[in-house]
């Protein structure tokens, strides 16, 4: 034993005599051997469930650090003890385990790396350990320095474990990373920036929750999702006679045809980074602005179906449903092109051929957005009966597509 030891061992015994002749002086129990009743002594047994360090310490002179301190005793088992003692129970963990809780005789208590044990009853605590998932959230392209990105990702759960507790060896967490409980139901958004959420891309997403920009998904293990965003938008307008009806034409007074019988347009969206990529002849062509195909005077599907046609600026007009598509920059051009064509040299417009509904579809393709034909049979009533592309069935069509092919 060193001298250090020896020193601290003899103060203690000088300790020991001084309380024990006080406690003769003033008539006071040195022990249960001096004929008093046996002091009351309590149980604790310490448990563990999951993966994960568990140990005991208890509060007294510590010969290396020559001050009081709690001092292991032991880890798993039972341990004995007079009435008021108190026993500090201690975790530990390495990832993906963290303490979830604690239970003390069959009562669930909070998580903590410590739970303090007084001896007033018999005491059964186990330490229940849990699998943790980190779930990383990242933008295509890439965000930079935390700051710029196409869009915004983020878990919006209230309930993830943001701060690594000091009892658990653990890397911290980087930006957009959370930790969750394994198969927590985690809800995921993104939101548009300069740029437009187009899908997630990860291994535990269904494709239908791929095309929704906020999700809620079971996270059964580390991963990474991944938000792609494209710098353009193409959306579909359609103004119904019925909102939400399916109908054709629905309706229609057949002396004002056009004023009943809906309408469909287009309108082309371009992040404001990417304007100077665009031609500059294209440019008017961009969102806000938007444009429908029209006849120049009525058309009547029996004796006069076809007409001069002019594309219309149409961003003031009412609608009942929008629909929008995410596109990439090399296809929004060749829908900004088509546009333009339209305007310069538009084509004849026909109800039963080539409507607003059929320029729409027309622009989508040339962005490289396929959209649904959507033939339908009106009838005149003792005149003629005939195929169109119907506005109100286009939009139930239309309203079924994913977000990207």
């Amino acid at each position: 034993m060193n001298t250090r030891k020896r020193f601290a061992y003899a103060i203690l015994a000088v300790i020991a005599l001084v309380l024990t002749a006080l406690g003769v002086l003033y008539g006071l129990p040195v022990s249960a051997g001096c004929g008093g009743d046996p002091p009351q002594t309590y149980t604790l047994s310490v448990n563990k469930e999951g993966t994960g360090e568990v140990w005991v310490s208890e509060w007294k002179f510590d010969p290396d650090l020559l001050i009081m301190a709690w001092v292991k005793i032991g880890e798993e088992g039972s341990y004995t003890r007079t009435a008021g003692t108190v026993l500090l129970v201690s975790v530990a963990s390495d990832d993906p385990w963290r303490i979830h809780h604690w239970i003390d005789n069959g009562t669930q208590l909070g998580a903590g790396c410590s739970y303090s044990v007084t001896f007033n009853t018999n005491h059964n605590v186990t330490a229940v350990f849990q699998e943790t998932c980190v779930l990383t959230l990242e933008t295509d392209p890439p965000s930079v320095l935390c700051v710029w990105g196409p869009g915004t990702v983020l878990a919006t759960d209230p309930d993830s474990l943001d701060i690594v507790p000091r009892c658990v060896d653990s890397e911290p967490l980087e930006w957009r990373q959370y930790r969750f409980w394994k198969d927590t139901r985690v809800t995921i958004r993104a939101i548009d920036g300069p740029w437009f959420f187009q899908h997630w891309d990860g291994p535990g997403l269904t494709q239908m929750q791929k095309a929704l920009p906020i999700v809620q998904f079971t996270l059964g293990q580390t991963e990474t999702v991944t938000g792609v965003f494209q710098p353009a938008l193409f959306t579909v307008y359609v103004d119904e006679i019925t909102p939400g009806s399916c109908l054709c034409w629905g309706g229609i007074n057949w002396d004002n045809p056009l004023s009943v019988g809906g309408h469909a347009w287009w309108g082309i969206a371009v992040a404001p980074d990417q304007l100077s990529s665009i031609p500059a002849d294209l440019r008017e062509y961009i969102e806000p602005n938007r444009w429908g195909f029209y006849a120049v005077g009525t058309p009547y599907p029996c004796t006069n179906p076809d007409l001069p046609g002019r594309i219309q600026w149409d961003a003031q007009r009412a609608y009942n449903r929008a629909f929008s598509f995410p596109i990439p920059l090399g296809n929004a051009i060749p829908g900004l092109q088509r546009t333009e064509e339209l305007d310069d040299s538009p084509p004849n417009y026909n109800l039963r051929f080539y409507n607003c509904v059929d320029a729409t579809i027309d622009v989508g393709g040339a962005a490289g957005r396929s959209l649904p034909a959507s033939r339908c049979t009106i009838e005149v009533p003792g005149e003629c009966v005939v195929d169109v592309s119907g506005p109100g069935l286009f939009a139930c069509n239309v309203a079924i597509l994913p977000r990207w092919p």
